[in-house]
């Protein structure tokens, strides 16, 4: 299992039959490999947990005697506003299939992270992430569903409709969904409400590197990218940062190829500064070199 803080990956699976390794070590989850038997674990609601071993050698937490979908186990975290966190565990069910959420409980309300179809026999890796409207402490657990979501259409005296056609339009996405920006957003009212509409993350496309900032030495431009930061924010959309300083010639500056070994050097340290500084605490995580 894994929790983890701005980090931007897509990982599809089959369901194995062993449960892959922690990416990151297990990021900031305490004890994910169960090394320590259920040390930094706790139930959520009813369940009963054991650690037990897989044919393959794998440790993993088995929650029994649940009387309800929330009954799992749990782990505290404290986790920070602004802040992008991943999350992936591998899970399985002792019957059938099932829907299983990976859920947190916050300060602030319950959030979910992301869910997977969980079956018998293999492992299934769930994969998502969250933000957090305010710091502080949150709990880790899960939810499985095995129910299918029933619709009853009804008419103004709550009598069932025969054949009523039903539509379903889906406004916000519950989970972050991210795409990149480009300026044309600026100016481009329909790309404005496409872009809005659709996704909580963005990164811009080359607005914030260094030869677009910065096209003459010394002299260095953000209004572009502050202007976009500035629509990102209205409208609820975290933005992570592009590279600081890139090791493709197109997005280097022109000037820094007359530079010598020290100059270039002086250079990147002041772009560095000067990146990091202005966007502190506006964006969620940034590559400093790519």
């Amino acid at each position: 299992m894994c929790l983890s803080c701005c980090h931007f990956v897509i990982f599809v699976y089959q369901c194995l039959a062993n449960p892959l390794k922690p990416q990151y070590s297990g990021g900031i989850v305490a004890n994910p490999e169960l090394g320590q038997g259920l040390k930094g674990w706790a139930a959520f609601g009813d369940a009963h947990l054991e650690k037990k071993v897989s044919k393959g050698g794998n440790n993993f937490i088995a929650a029994t005697n649940r009387s309800g979908p929330h009954d799992s186990f749990s782990q505290k975290f404290y986790l920070e506003k602004r802040k992008f966190y991943t999350f992936s565990a591998w899970l399985q069910v002792s019957q059938g299939n099932a829907n299983v959420a990976a859920a947190f409980k916050t300060v602030s309300g319950f959030q979910r992270a992301g869910w997977v179809v969980a079956k018998t026999g293999c492992w299934s890796m769930l994969k998502g992430g969250l933000t957090v409207n305010d710091s502080g402490p949150v709990d880790l657990y899960f939810e499985a569903r095995k129910s299918a979501v029933k619709l009853l259409a009804v008419d103004a005296k709550g009598n069932p409709m025969a054949n009523a056609t039903v539509s379903i339009t889906q406004n916000r996405p519950h989970f972050p969904l991210g795409c990149a920006m480009t300026d044309h957003i600026l100016t481009n009212l329909a790309y404005q409400n496409w872009f809005k509409s659709r996704f909580t993350v963005t990164t811009f496309e080359n607005e914030m590197k260094w030869a677009s900032t910065e096209p003459a030495r010394g002299c260095e431009d953000f209004l572009v990218p502050d202007s976009m930061l500035r629509f990102a924010a209205q409208n609820g959309v975290l933005v992570r940062g592009h590279n600081v300083v890139s090791n493709d010639p197109e997005y280097i500056p022109k000037w820094v190829e007359s530079l010598a070994a020290d100059e270039f050097r002086l250079d990147v340290e002041r772009r560095v500064n000067s990146v990091v500084k202005r966007y502190a605490g506006k964006v969620i995580f940034g590559n400093f070199v790519r």
